[in-house]
């Protein structure tokens, strides 16, 4: 299984592991790890990790939230799901093809859409990505290719609002020296963090036999 992680705390997968089964006790267990098919983490620079999820089955997803999804999304079967916590609260998400888009939307435990997460372009005529965050990213990494972008909408009730973009690229790309990065860029072109997307190794223990 693969692992995103960011660059500094590549040592601490196993402390943190510990440390989330002790915050979560409801939510973390080894048999959600047994039925993920990818694990992703993330850490802000400190180590302290603010995000964990696992790529599990649509169909493990609970009604209520895949109800809300065939709200939102009438008719559209799901192509993947995540459960995990983000900032301390546990969260649900589906992904699903809409209008030629990859479409990530997130619920809450109890079933309330807080955020999307849509495939863009520089030029989509609903949510393009502003001329200053393309800049920023090129600026910074002037080395990245195959840029791809996403917009991120955090959702108030009926209100869908521009949070931020993430822009996903390899650095280096064919070397020693690849990197796979994913940058956060708020609307006004202001880098808000870097991450590393980082391939490691889980073990976890599997069932008797």
């Amino acid at each position: 299984m693969k692992v995103v992680l960011s660059v500094v705390v590549l040592v601490l997968v196993a402390l943190v592991g510990v440390a989330y089964a002790w915050q979560a006790p409801i939510w973390w267990s080894l048999d959600d790890a047994r039925r993920a098919s990818k694990i992703e983490m993330k850490f802000e620079p400190g180590g302290v990790v603010v995000d964990f999820a696992y790529q599990v089955d649509p169909a493990i997803v609970p009604p209520h939230v895949r109800d809300a999804m065939e709200k939102k999304y009438p008719g559209l079967k799901p192509i993947a799901a995540e459960k995990g916590w983000e900032g301390g609260l546990p969260f649900y998400e589906l992904t699903v093809n809409h209008s030629g888009k990859r479409v990530e939307a997130t619920f809450m435990e109890g079933g309330e859409l807080r955020k999307l997460e849509i495939g863009t372009t520089p030029g989509d005529p609903k949510y393009p990505v502003p001329d200053i965050a393309q800049i920023m990213v090129a600026k910074k990494y002037p080395d990245g290719k195959d840029v791809t972008w996403e917009v991120i909408l955090l959702v108030e009730g009926d209100l869908e609002n521009v949070l931020e973009y993430h822009a996903k690229f390899v650095e280096h790309k064919g070397t020693p020296k690849e990197r796979r990065y994913k940058v956060i860029v708020l609307p006004g072109g202001i880098l808000k963090g870097a991450y590393l997307e980082i391939a490691a190794e889980l073990e976890v223990p599997a069932h008797p036999r």
